[in-house]
């Protein structure tokens, strides 16, 4: 809740934050069934493709979107969230540091996706703007527009985009 970002060793269940001492949960839950409740953890949740998101909010670490969600849901992911399955989010109900998209899912977003990183296992339609590094995976494809600091195709992966590369930064930027 208090934005502060700090590395664990070892394995537990709950921990404490070190600056404003509130108790972060790091189990797992999986949901397969409608889901109307408030998640929050540091762990990672499954949405399966039986589960629905019913005006439910969604805090944790990693997330697996496999279901579907409504339009009063939210997804806040602090590291990865991968879609695949039968979801069909709108960009707007979706926070993520990292986005992934599974093998054989095609998503097409109307709005631009800002990433760290975005790994595509399936075929994706956007405009993305990522600060690390943009992954296309054998077999995946991206189409639209790529606008970051790294790209890498594999052989069998395929880009029919408009690619803008900068490591050092967007030069198209201005710093005053």
């Amino acid at each position: 809740d208090c934005g502060y970002e700090f590395q664990l060793s070892g394995t537990t269940r709950t921990i404490y934050c070190s600056k404003c001492r509130e108790r972060i949960d790091l189990g797992d839950v999986v949901i397969d069934r409608p889901w109307s409740e408030e998640v929050k953890t540091g762990g990672s949740v499954i949405i399966r493709p039986t589960g629905r998101l019913e005006n439910a909010r969604i805090r944790a670490g990693n997330v697996i979107l496999e279901g579907e969600m409504d339009d009063r849901s939210s997804i806040e992911c602090t590291q990865w969230l991968e879609i695949g399955g039968r979801a069909e989010p709108s960009p707007r109900q979706l926070t993520m540091r990292n986005l992934r998209i599974a093998g054989g899912k095609e998503m097409r977003f109307k709005y631009k996706l800002q990433v760290n990183h975005l790994e595509v296992l399936g075929t994706l339609e956007a405009d993305i703007e990522a600060t690390g590094l943009v992954s296309i995976r054998d077999g995946g494809h991206l189409k639209g527009t790529v606008r970051g600091a790294h790209l890498h195709v594999e052989e069998g992966g395929g880009l029919s985009a408009r690619v803008f590369i900068w490591p050092q930064g967007n030069p198209l930027e201005t710093t005053s």
